[in-house]
């Protein structure tokens, strides 16, 4: 596999809602069957790494993991993974029952010493990107026992910040330095975009995959849309059929360059973003 530049990290981190209506329970609104995939993982992340992934998924009854490494299981508790050599490695869990079928992914550095690497994601709470919107920090460093965050010239010191309200549209920078004794790491920065309305911002991500993409393979397209209702995901010419579901698996059956494009919608608005990417033929 490619040695990844730690510095442009695909930072994945989804919560997958349902398409069946929830039921009211006292104040909240909540979906007995709702499937809720959620996963953690622990282990020396040093190539080559063996790694322990623990599935929190409620409400499951069938599970399928593609650790990006080329392995896959569809066991609940898979057995220790292997990685090999250092890179970012987008690790997707698909979780289905009779009426739901999502998926979530988060992002597991593996690095080649033991030295501190920051890295992080964020989210918006309840998937609203307009002012005032509130950002959840998802810390994702290794090799680290304290950290530095810088989130728009506020200071922190801890593992993970508080969540941070942005109160005016704009662009912010958010950085952090991990650290392990007298050893530091190289600031690693994001901008945070917050709008200054709420139409609809379709954005979403692709796994990484060694060696690139397949035919035949199974691509996840995870959205990370934001102030949007409904989706449409379109797959090219003589490729997949359309889909309305949040997320997408796309299966091409022919080599060359496709198109995936998401449109996002909320009432009479709409969003589109497209991701290029070049699937190959069978070795």
């Amino acid at each position: 596999m490619k040695k990844i530049n730690f510095y442009f990290v695909l930072s994945l981190l989804v919560f997958c809602s349902c398409s069946k209506k929830a039921e009211k329970i006292g104040d909240n609104d909540v979906d007995q069957n709702q499937v809720i995939p959620d996963f953690s993982w622990t282990g020396n992340q040093i190539a080559p790494a063996e790694i322990t992934f623990t599935n929190h998924t409620k409400n499951a009854t069938s599970h399928h993991w593609d650790f990006s490494n080329g392995t896959t299981s569809t066991l609940a508790q898979p057995s220790k993974v292997t990685f090999t050599e250092p890179g970012a490695y987008t690790v997707t869990l698909r979780a289905t029952n009779s009426s739901n079928n999502v998926f979530t992914s988060k992002v597991v550095l593996i690095t080649e010493n033991d030295n501190p690497v920051a890295s992080f994601s964020y989210t918006f709470k309840n998937k609203v990107s307009y002012a005032p919107a509130t950002v959840q920090f998802h810390n994702e460093s290794v090799n680290a026992k304290t950290y530095e965050w810088d989130i728009n010239g506020r200071k922190d010191y801890v593992q993970s910040p508080l969540d941070y309200i942005f109160s005016l549209p704009g662009t912010y920078k958010a950085k952090l330095i991990a650290i392990n004794g007298t050893q530091r790491s190289t600031v690693f920065e994001k901008d945070i975009i917050v709008e200054s309305n709420p139409n609809p911002v379709a954005k979403f991500a692709i796994g990484m995959s060694p060696g690139g993409y397949f035919v035949g393979q199974e691509i996840y397209c995870v959205n990370q849309s934001t102030n949007s209702e409904s989706y449409l995901w379109n797959f090219g010419v003589n490729s997949p059929a359309e889909a309305t579901s949040e997320h997408a698996i796309a299966k091409f059956d022919k080599p060359g360059v496709h198109t995936i494009t998401l449109t996002a919608k909320k009432n009479s608005l709409s969003s589109s973003r497209s991701i290029n990417i070049m699937v190959k033929a069978l070795p």
